[in-house]
């Protein structure tokens, strides 16, 4: 089966010998691709992707099944997309592995992590998958604990429906048995029938799995270590064994894959010191085990936050111990490859006690404690090419202390940086810890060398001439910034040059970020003579709100005193969100238990009977029509009106009324995208009007607000469950109540209606997927325009965007206006309009069409698979002569069969009559739809002409209907009962409209026999052409469904029962003045007299 349709389909794990593999087949030779990509070359239906990350990748890739593909994939790009480039073009894949590193619902591939909200996010590029594969093609995952947990069954059941593959996934580790991993794939959707992409010598030769080792020991062995990997706990072991002292390590293995160095911490939790007991807890790390590369726990790069040494006990720092001797960590740096720039730093100390710390961009990078009072150099090898304005060199231990003569200065001659120097005392550098005479400590650029208390040097990459005013600028052009930072801080300086007092104007500038986001602020900074740097503060607000990254800028403007700006005159500042909201389920019903709805919960309802209850529904049904099914959508149990209706078809039915029931409290989280689901079903006979209905709404603040409706149209309707999903976000915030009412406005309809699984749900923080709603857009050429709407759906977050334009087909720039442009849509906003102007030219032309196509979704969002519309244009100008029907009702079939029925709705007098309409024109009658089945669509009336050809225009709408399971012509005709008076009132009406229009009879031979064309394509189904031949007509049957007037209430007398066809005027014809057609009928008792 395809696990797409299969939904959570579970078969057998997928196991090292489940399957025989493909042996015999040929290795064929190996190349290499221009991006690296190494390509086994094969004739076979199997591709294997492996990701370069994977430890002992030439083992791995030697035991690659040689009946298969081989794809490595690159570090540098994401990995999806990778997957799709090289998938494009092939066809008939019978199964596709992929091996990486992976964690519960996560893979590694190529430079990204692919979850579940990645898939959905680049939903487009993976359904492109499906195109490379055969039908039950196989795609298995072969990265430790992908398909673990509840993550891991998401993402496997993603992975599934959006590329129909059936699919497998490992549970616990995958690789060597020695290490305890595996290679059964646990985690199946579908049915497996693919061999794994390792062969079995492959498998044994496999020595890794796909984990961090850490080497540990305890002074006790009562030590409790926690294993955390981007800040969430992973691993917890206790009574850590060992000798600590003796050095004497144990092992520990957590089976996680995809991890850098930098995102792991080992903590110590459960310290105890009692001198009294003799018992002092203290951890030992020797190291740990990153996929074959091991990283050392007293490296100069690795920060510990409980490590105590004899020069100043337990502080935060790089410490340079293996030990934790109280509660606290070591978090781990990844290693820096030592092929960037080299860092010196030339310091001295005034005690020798004194600690320096080198940080890049903000980040600490290295530390030395102790440097002596002799200038040294204190080198750093960087993974990167640095420039000196990324550079801070920090003071972070000052201490004086008079009484004992200490007072730690720590004096910084220079930096260099691949061999250029930079001189602490210029005058750009800057300085947050510098002590002068005239005023302190004050931060700025003070041209000194030492740092007197505890900050920083921060450099710059442009020399001073002091000769000059300088430039003004800023030192960054964009900063990123969280909501919870505080006070924000601008750094102004004047460069190559700070001769004289120069002035500059400043201010701050909204943009997606307002002044609910920051403060505000403008006003004019002074450098005095020989200054070089000053700071402009503003405060960040710290809101509750969930928002999107929002930005704000700052704009330097009018220096004065020969000052010029400088290169950065605009900062633009990012401010990230730092409240986040639950996404999963608020609240769920299915009514398989208990329920604590509430019905008529005002006491307003009205109806008498068929009032909404929870429980196991009884099947009921009129005739062929279904009103109440005896299940609820999933289990036995749903909410439905009249519970008890079983047989008793008109007893316990919805009646005289409205019946309410509302759901208890539902809290939704502000600024969360809530979404509301159900099923309901909504079932009546063709007495029922639209003032019958079923209306779901939400109840907040005492205001009630309807969210959905479904009316009844006057045919019969059976019992269908129809899934519903709607937004809910505007309510996010407040507290609410679900309701859902049910409607027999005039009491002689028979109405039943049901509801069940009931979801209120946060959706996951998405920008969204961006779909045209209508994909066909019928029109007239004299319409003006052809409006196309484009929307968005699961996930409003964030300001995204997306091009859309025209592309001419059978249509062209003579009968259309191109456009092109992109849509914005601000955050929340979910619907669009593409407005095209249509020509209304003077030339003769057949149906034609052009389309609109949505391209490059930015801001995170896709594209869906309906992303192109197309737009139908019907001509209006044709001048030759035109075969048309003409429907004329034959008035003595509607005497044919004419009875009344009391059987199919207890306690009501149905009238029952057949009908007949004939075409009696010179050409057929022909409709024209797109579709058999589905939702309702425009259709259009073909007439042929007298020069052999044809012309379309618009003409109403087919409908499906589900108890026929065929398509109706919508307002095809009414029946009606007339009083015989002058005042010819409508006293009751039959329900049925729509009609299947085809050939039963041929009441008119002559007509036939003159006509200039007789039957066209039209006539001879119910299909998505149907009509009635000239001469023909079609016959409705007193038996059939919805032939009957209700007339229970009608008073005895003699009435007119009257057929009007085309009562709108949709059909073109020769005659419009011949459509009704009418005989008496006489009533009295409920009995037809004569």
């Amino acid at each position: 089966m395809l696990a797409g349709d299969a939904g959570h389909a579970v078969a057998a794990p997928v196991v090292g010998d489940s399957v025989a593999d493909d042996a015999g087949s040929d290795a064929t030779d190996s190349m290499t691709s221009d991006d690296g990509t190494i390509v086994t070359n094969s004739s076979t239906r199997s591709l294997v992707f492996v990701d370069p990350s994977v430890p002992n990748l030439e083992t791995l890739l030697a035991g690659v099944d040689p009946a298969s593909e081989l794809v490595l994939l690159t570090p540098d790009a994401p990995g999806v997309e990778q997957i799709t480039r090289a998938l494009a073009g092939r066809k008939d894949l019978q199964s596709v592995h992929i091996l990486a590193h992976g964690a519960s619902g996560s893979l590694q591939i190529g430079n990204s992590i692919v979850t579940e909200s990645t898939l959905v996010q680049h939903q487009q590029l993976v359904r492109e998958w499906s195109r490379s594969m055969a039908v039950g093609a196989d795609l298995m995952l072969y990265g430790c604990h992908v398909g673990q947990g509840e993550a891991g069954t998401r993402f496997v059941n993603r992975l599934a429906q959006l590329t129909g593959a059936d699919v497998a996934a490992s549970i616990d580790a995958t690789g060597a048995a020695a290490k305890s991993g595996d290679w059964e794939l646990e985690r199946v959707v579908g049915s497996i029938e693919s061999s794994l992409a390792i062969t079995e010598v492959g498998r044994q030769d496999y020595q890794a799995t796909l984990a961090i080792t850490i080497r540990a020991a305890g002074v006790t062995n009562e030590e409790t270590m926690v294993l955390q990997v981007g800040g969430a706990t992973v691993a917890t072991f206790s009574n850590v064994g060992g000798d600590a002292y003796a050095g004497q390590f144990q092992t520990y293995t957590y089976d996680v894959d995809g991890v850098s160095a930098g995102d792991v911490r080992i903590a110590f939790t459960n310290d105890l010191y009692d001198d009294v007991a003799g018992i002092d807890r203290n951890l030992r790390i020797d190291s740990i085990t990153i996929d074959g590369t091991t990283f050392q726990t007293e490296s100069p790069t690795v920060f510990s936050t409980g490590t105590w040494l004899p020069a100043d006990g337990v502080v935060a720092g790089f410490r340079q111990s293996e030990f934790l001797h109280t509660d606290g960590y070591f978090q781990f740096a990844p290693s820096t490859g030592g092929d960037g720039s080299l860092i010196q730093i030339r310091a001295a100390g005034s005690t020798g006690e004194e600690s320096v710390q080198l940080e890049i961009d903000g980040v600490v990078v290295q530390s030395w404690d102790n440097i002596g009072t002799a200038a040294t150099n204190l080198s750093y090898q960087a993974a990167e090419t640095v420039t000196a304005d990324r550079v801070r060199v920090s003071f972070t231990n000052d201490l004086y202390d008079p009484d004992n003569g200490i007072d730690r200065n720590l004096t910084v001659d220079s930096i260099n940086i691949d061999g250029a120097s930079f001189q602490t005392e210029a005058a750009n550098v800057y300085s947050t810890g510098t002590w002068l005479p005239a005023d302190g400590i004050v931060a700025g650029f003070r041209q000194s060398e030492t740092l007197h208390t505890n900050g920083y040097f921060q450099y710059a990459a442009t020399p001073v001439d002091p000769d000059n005013p300088g430039a003004i600028s800023l030192t960054l052009d964009s900063l990123t910034v969280d909501e919870g930072l505080g006070t924000l801080n601008f750094v102004v300086f004047r460069e190559g040059g700070a001769d004289g007092a120069v002035s500059v104007n400043y201010a701050t500038n909204v943009g997606t970020a307002d002044g609910n986001d920051f403060q505000s602020v403008s006003g004019t900074l002074t450098f005095a003579d020989g200054v070089t740097g000053q700071q402009i503060s503003l405060q960040i607000a710290d809101d509750d709100a969930v928002e999107s990254d929002e930005s704000f800028s700052l704009t330097l403007s009018n220096p004065t005193g020969g000052a010029t700006l400088g290169s950065i005159v605009t900062q633009v500042v990012t401010i990230t969100d730092n409240d986040e909201v639950f996404a999963g389920i608020l609240f769920e019903d299915s009514f398989e238990g208990s329920s604590n709805w509430t019905t008529d919960p005002d006491g307003t309802d009205t109806a008498t009977t068929g009032q909404w209850a929870a429980g196991a529904a009884q099947a009921t049904s009129s005739g062929t029509t279904t009103l109440q099914l005896g299940q609820g959508r999933t289990g036995s149990r749903a909410l439905v009106t009249g519970l008890a209706a079983g047989s008793s078809v008109g007893s316990y039915d919805v009646d005289s009324g409205v019946t309410t029931v509302v759901s208890p409290d539902i809290a939704l989280p502000t600024g969360a995208e809530v979404q509301l689901s159900f099923g309901y079903y909504l079932a009546y006979l063709n007495n029922a009007t639209s003032d019958d209905y079923f209306h779901a709404s939400v109840i907040a603040g005492g205001v009630e607000t309807e969210v959905y409706a479904d009316h009844a149209h006057g045919a019969n309707q059976s019992a269908a469950w129809t899934d519903v999903m709607l937004d809910l976000s505007a309510w996010a915030g407040q507290t609410i109540q679900l309701q859902f009412a049910a409607a027999d406005a005039l009491g002689a309809s028979l109405i039943e209606a049901a509801v069940d699984d009931v979801v209120v749900e946060v959706l996951p923080v998405l920008p969204g997927t961006i779909t045209i709603a209508t994909t066909g857009v019928n029109l007239d050429e004299a319409a003006g325009t052809a409006t196309v709407v484009v929307q968005r759906n699961n996930g409003r977050v964030g300001t995204v965007t997306v091009d859309y334009a025209t592309n001419v087909g059978t249509a062209d720039t003579a009968d259309f206006t191109p456009v092109a442009g992109t849509l914005t849509f601000a955050d929340g906003q979910s619907e669009q309009i593409v407005t095209i102007p249509i020509i209304n030219d003077s030339i003769v032309e057949s149906l034609e069409s052009f389309s609109l196509v949505l391209s490059n979704a930015t801001g995170g969002a896709v594209i869906g698979s309906d992303n192109t519309a197309v737009i139908t244009i019907a001509d209006n100008d044709s001048t030759t002569p035109d075969y048309l029907p003409d429907l004329t009702p034959i008035a003595s079939t509607l005497l044919e069969n004419l009875s009344i029925d009391r059987n199919e709705i207890p306690g009501r007098t149905l009238l029952r009559f057949s009908t007949e309409v004939a075409n009696a024109g010179d050409g057929p009658l022909e409709i024209w739809g797109g579709s058999t089945s589905g939702n309702s669509q425009q259709v259009f009336q073909r007439i042929y002409q007298a020069d052999g050809g044809y012309r379309d225009q618009l003409a109403g709408e087919f409908v499906y209907h589900p108890s026929h399971g065929h398509i109706h012509f919508e307002g095809f005709a009414t029946y009606d009962l007339v009083l015989t008076d002058a005042s010819g009132n409508i006293v009751a009406s039959g329900g049925k409209t729509s009609f299947c229009l085809i050939n039963i009879r041929q009441p008119l031979p002559t007509v036939t026999a003159d006509a200039g064309l007789v039957h066209g394509r039209g006539g001879n189904s119910c299909g998505n052409v149907q009509g009635i031949s000239t001469g023909y007509s079609d016959v409705y049957s007193a038996s059939l469904d919805d032939q009957w007037i209700d007339v229970t209430n009608v008073a005895n007398g003699q009435y007119w029962l009257q057929i009007t066809t085309d009562p709108e005027n949709n059909i073109q014809e020769t005659d419009e003045t011949n459509n009704t057609q009418r005989v008496a009928v006489t009533l009295r008792d409920g009995q037809i007299i004569g």
